[in-house]
């Protein structure tokens, strides 16, 4: 995967970008001590392998881990 810049939106979500394989689905998962791992979203790439996420879960946690997986 690619990682592009994460941006903090106004609303204190973070906006997640990847760049993967061009129509598979991604699953993103997010953690706050790299052993737990939750689900936070199921996205297929665009044509251009662009992928995005956000998550709004941010603003109450000092720190996120993601990771993103291709079934």
């Amino acid at each position: 995967f690619d990682l592009a810049p994460i941006v903090c939106l106004p609303d204190r979500s973070i906006r997640l970008q990847f760049i993967g394989e061009a129509g598979v689905r991604y699953a993103l998962r997010a953690s706050s001590n790299l052993v737990d791992w939750i689900p936070i979203a199921t996205n297929q790439a665009y044509l251009n392998g662009l992928l995005e996420f956000n998550d709004a879960e941010t603003s109450d946690r000092p720190m996120r881990f993601y990771k993103a997986t291709a079934p």
